[in-house]
């Protein structure tokens, strides 16, 4: 239960520090060019119902963009009866500060057991102040919206492998799957480097028969990669 406070209050304190940042207004402060291209994207989703198929005019490359943060941002803005454009902040936030709060759970998961495991993890948390201009200014600066969104679900997958390597269970790996469909449809760059960790991991599981590891990390990557083929087929 200490764990669970902890982890709830990482994620409390991440958020709402986060909205203090664009308080009372909630919109967005980055003031990146690329702000501007993501809003005509969400705009066109919340007035259509639907993704941009083909290339109507004035979307530009927004017409071909990887489009998962934008639907969740236009979905939490009809939720909200607002708008996305008032939401997209606090969807952004949200997924920064649940990505503190799984650096927090992984941390636990690395680390043996004892009675400092939980300062130690928040010690991590911590850590990501240090890269400030990268772990929060990618959104509060330059407004890369889809890519901030994404790596929340690559750390997610993260996080799944190294659950998967503590209890070798299939629910990771399922984690892992969704959250990697997640990313992928958010921004596709940010999956390369844990598919390549699933392998490294499953191909490093001694203690488990090779069929096994490998029925597991076909679980892990299948799905993935049909969501990918059937996005990219129907664009």
């Amino acid at each position: 239960w200490g764990e669970v406070a902890a982890f709830v209050s990482v994620v409390a304190a991440v958020f709402g520090w986060l909205l203090s940042l664009a308080w009372p207004s909630l919109l967005p402060v980055g003031r990146g060019s690329d702000l501007a291209h993501h809003l005509v994207l969400i705009d066109y989703i919340e007035h259509h119902g639907r993704l941009v198929h083909g290339a109507p005019a004035g979307m530009g490359e927004m017409a071909l963009y990887s489009p998962g943060s934008h639907v969740l941002i236009a979905i939490a803005g009809a939720w909200l009866r607002s708008d996305g454009l008032h939401a997209a902040h606090s969807v952004v936030a949200f997924t920064v500060a649940l990505k503190a709060g799984f650096v927090f759970l992984m941390t636990l998961r690395l680390l043996p057991a004892g009675a400092s495991r939980i300062p130690v993890a928040l010690s991590a948390v911590l850590l990501l102040a240090v890269p400030r201009s990268y772990v929060v200014g990618g959104f509060t600066q330059d407004s890369f919206l889809a890519q901030v969104v994404s790596e929340l679900f690559a750390v997610g997958m993260w996080w799944a492998l190294a659950a998967w390597e503590a209890r070798r269970g299939a629910g990771a790996m399922v984690l892992f799957a969704l959250s990697g469909a997640a990313a992928f449809l958010s921004w596709p760059v940010w999956i390369g480097p844990p598919m390549l960790a699933l392998v490294c991991v499953a191909l490093g599981a001694r203690d488990r028969p090779l069929k096994e590891r490998a029925a597991h990390a076909a679980l892990g990557a299948a799905p993935i990669v049909a969501v990918a083929a059937v996005y990219m087929a129907s664009r």
